[in-house]
């Protein structure tokens, strides 16, 4: 009797989270190379741009990053910012406390290349995150229209700046959001990486972000643009100080606001190494594990136990139950594959990684509820090399 209401649950689950993620994942933008003859000689201004641009009129896009021991990874990103095709452009780079050659790279960077600026911070007020306050402080410097938050180990196709730009100035968004090309090594990295991404398309709907009369709401530390008109009417990175999810706070800031943003793929424009290793992803993951909960424990509890139920139910129900409760979960397990393939849009991996889902739905329950019992531990997180209470971080949710 239980385990066909298991069934009948589980079937239900995926029932409804496919009908809420369906249309917005159909609707979905994976955002094209965009030539770079689209910028060209003078035209009649940008009121409603198609084809070319006058490159004497396009705005300005800040490009601002924030690094903390960030040696190894900051030349390349450093070099392929340099290459973008669009033509009004400046970087900003924070070197925010870092004990390695971080400040180093910068200054030989900023020998070779003049116009990037360079910010040191030596200390961090009360009251802020590390890498929001860089930000914050990188954007009270910038001078351009638009404002692009990144990572200081992104690496863009040339014309990846051009092609969001093209599109956001088209579509007449004030802020969009890029998924990057994963960069994952080895099965199990791999597994987890795609199984998380997968559960925030699924759960959190960021593709629903342009809808005016939905909830869903999106942002992405590799590549969050952002008017900076819309950025600064919602407060900046100021108004979500102390929130290790900055990106999806002020996403929803904006969203609560009433702007028009966007989330679309860009793994043709830009790619990242998001962990170097399933170890690394364990202790990144430390920070913001119960941030989406709003660190409160039975939220969380609740959250990660449906993790296994809707991930591992439908294969192992598939597997273990006979007659009509096994056509449930096998039901079940056929929409859990068909949503994984209409997302990889987003991902662009293969549809056979699906088939991992079960696999990694415990690995990725084992680092969460370690992260979550070292938070209660601890009484809060370290990030950055500063510790944060969990007082103070609930202070910041509110």
């Amino acid at each position: 009797m239980w385990l066909s209401l298991v069934g009948i649950l589980v079937l239900l689950t995926w029932l409804v989270l496919g009908t809420r993620a369906f249309l917005g994942l159909v609707r979905s933008v994976d955002l094209p190379h965009t030539p770079s003859a689209h910028i060209s000689a003078p035209s009649h201004g940008l009121g409603a741009v198609s084809g070319s641009l006058d490159s004497a009129s396009v705005p300005k896009v800040s490009v601002i990053l924030s690094a903390k021991n960030e040696a190894l990874a900051l030349p390349k990103t450093l070099a392929s910012l340099r290459a973008q095709t669009w033509p009004k452009l400046e970087v900003i780079a924070v070197n925010d406390r870092s004990t390695d050659q971080t400040g180093k790279v910068l200054d030989e960077a900023k020998s070779d290349w003049p116009e990037l600026q360079v910010i040191d911070i030596k200390d961090l007020p009360a009251g802020w995150l590390g890498k929001n306050h860089a930000l914050y402080k990188a954007s009270k410097q910038a001078r351009g229209e638009w404002l692009l938050f990144t990572d200081a180990d992104v690496t863009f196709s040339n014309d990846a700046v051009a092609s969001a730009m093209h599109h956001v100035l088209e579509s007449h968004r004030d802020h969009l959001a890029l998924a990057p090309n994963l960069v994952a090594k080895g099965f199990w990295l791999s597994a987890v990486v795609y199984l998380f991404l997968y559960n925030i398309v699924m759960v959190f709907r960021p593709q629903d972000a342009e809808r005016p009369k939905s909830s869903a709401f999106v942002g992405i530390g590799a590549f969050n643009l952002i008017r900076k008109a819309t950025y600064e009417a919602v407060g900046g990175h100021k108004a979500v100080a102390l929130r290790p999810d900055e990106d999806l706070a002020l996403g929803a800031s904006i969203k609560r606001a009433g702007f028009h943003q966007q989330f679309a793929g860009g793994t043709k424009l830009l790619q990242v190494e998001w962990y170097p290793s399933l170890s690394e992803m364990a202790r990144g993951l430390e920070k913001n594990a119960l941030a989406p909960f709003q660190y409160r424990f039975s939220y969380f509890t609740l959250g990660v136990l449906m993790l296994l139920l809707v991930y591992d139910g439908p294969f192992l129900g598939a597997v273990f139950a006979t007659g009509w409760i096994r056509f449930l979960f096998a039901l079940a397990f056929v929409i859990e594959l068909c949503m994984f393939h209409l997302t990889r849009r987003y991902s662009g991996v293969s549809v056979l990684w699906g088939l991992t889902l079960p696999l990694a739905a415990p690995v990725l329950f084992f680092i969460l509820v370690r992260s979550a019992l070292l938070c209660l531990r601890r009484g809060g997180i370290e990030w950055r090399g500063t510790f944060y209470s969990l007082r103070d971080l609930r202070k910041g949710v509110r």
